[in-house]
């Protein structure tokens, strides 16, 4: 009996035993699978990866291939800014003045930046119309400047005002007065409604406009303004304001 049992126990444990061995065997088969599963897909990974980072290069280099030509045009438009940037556009020509303004407007053009670019090809536009201006050719100064305070985004209010002048001066030409006058008052007041309350000193001022508008001030009237400065329209549009003008004058000592 002893040996029967004996027999059974060691039966049972060589059958478990033999499970046991079978079952880590099929185990171990799944992980080998398992592992080259992952190995699989660790390499496609790799592989879609490596395709990512390609097309990656491929757009940044169109991209940049794109905007190339836009940044030269946007450094050529700074260049020509630079060449008439403060002092310098005093020592210029009219025509060199002019070729400036007309070269920074195409390279502003050509860099396509639609809507971004109105406050530059404001200052361009008031620039060219400043220099027509000073040398009498109104039909042009009248165009440009009326484009430049149609993309005055920034609201300047010398925009207005350097309309205003040409304006004024289109008033002397024969039938033209009182529809050049009226256009001109208008546009005088649109500049002060643009205006700050800044000092004088300061060229987004009332203060700083009133004082070139003024009859009074000979040290700071415009001259562009003189045609009109006899006539109803404009000597109403003063009387509106003179509080304001004589405000400061007298305490800076002016008549």
């Amino acid at each position: 009996m002893p040996g029967v049992v004996g027999s059974l126990v060691i039966a049972i444990f060589g059958y478990f035993g033999w499970t046991t061995a079978q079952e880590i065997k099929e185990q171990k088969v799944r992980a080998a699978d398992l592992i080259k599963s992952l190995d699989q897909r660790q390499l496609e990974a790799v592989e879609a990866l490596t395709k990512f980072k390609g097309a990656q290069a491929d757009i940044t280099s169109d991209i940049l291939k794109s905007i190339a030509s836009k940044m030269g045009q946007i450094a050529n438009y700074g260049m020509k800014i630079a060449e008439f940037a403060g002092s310098q556009w005093d020592t210029m020509s009219h025509e060199d003045r002019i070729r400036n303004c007309l070269e920074a407007a195409d390279a502003l053009s050509a860099a396509d930046l639609g809507q971004e670019a109105s406050a530059a090809l404001s200052f361009i536009r008031a620039r060219q119309g400043i220099a027509h201006l000073a040398v009498g050719n109104l039909t042009d100064a009248t165009k440009v400047l009326e484009e430049s305070l149609g993309c005055n985004v920034r609201k300047k209010p010398d925009r207005p005002y350097n309309l205003a002048c040409a304006y004024s001066k289109f008033s002397q030409v024969p039938g033209s007065a009182a529809t050049y006058t009226d256009k001109a008052v208008e546009m005088l007041k649109r500049c002060l409604d643009l205006c700050t309350n800044e000092p004088i000193g300061s060229t987004i001022s009332r203060a700083y406009f009133l004082a070139k508008i003024k009859e009074g001030d000979t040290r700071r009237r415009d001259s562009d303004l003189d045609p009109i400065r006899d006539s109803e329209k404009f000597k109403e549009f003063v009387a509106a304001h003179r509080p304001q003008v004589l405000g400061f004058s007298r305490r800076a000592g002016s008549p």
